[in-house]
């Protein structure tokens, strides 16, 4: 007769998911929704791990771990993420694009953009639809945290200290609303659904 695992291993077995999820920049949104679906799970594994019943995101204040690490929390906190779309006032919502990284391997790195002029280069997660702003800025060294301005088709943006004007396009394909900074293009993100 087979025994189920114990609810210590399907515990385990969760967190780290979660931790190889959050080992790319796009890999960590998709965390906090695999962590989201995994709340909703087995009561007692739930409940057991995180000291809250069933259906609750636990939170916490872990401003100096990165989203997806051991040990790492939603603040449960911050400002409502945008649904992605774009028009000449500029990008807005969750967006990403693809990174060349060592050893010749590409990754997906997503960036935020609210419609008051904020970007976030891998937004910190403050709840499943929550982008916790204040978090992100009080993490130690480069935040990711800046401002942009479109003007005459050109965007200016500003993230630690660091000013770049490129061109700025955006259109529609069959995939989805894109725009461009420079030769980079972005594509739309949809955030985790319930």
């Amino acid at each position: 007769m087979e025994m189920p695992a114990p609810a210590k291993s399907r515990g385990l077995l969760f967190w780290t998911a979660i931790v190889f999820g959050g080992s790319c920049a796009l890999c960590s949104v998709f965390g906090l929704g695999v962590a989201a679906l995994g709340l909703m799970g087995d009561e007692s594994t739930t409940a057991a791990s995180v000291g809250r019943p069933s259906g609750h995101l636990p939170t916490g204040e872990t401003p100096d771990l990165f989203p997806g690490r051991p040990g790492w929390l939603p603040s449960g906190r911050g400002v409502s993420i945008p649904d992605a779309r774009v028009s000449d006032d500029g990008p807005e919502g969750p967006w990403w694009y693809w990174q060349l990284q060592t050893g010749d391997k590409m990754a997906a790195f997503p960036v935020l953009f609210l419609a008051d002029g904020t970007e976030a280069s891998n937004p910190r997660p403050g709840g499943g639809l929550l982008f916790d702003i204040d978090g992100q800025r009080a993490q130690r060294g480069t935040t990711g945290v800046g401002t942009f301005s479109l003007s005459n088709g050109q965007i200016t943006r500003v993230q630690d200290g660091v000013a770049s004007t490129d061109s700025f396009e955006h259109g529609i394909s069959a995939d989805g609303p894109w725009f461009e900074i420079g030769k980079r293009r972005y594509s739309a993100l949809a955030p985790p659904s319930g």
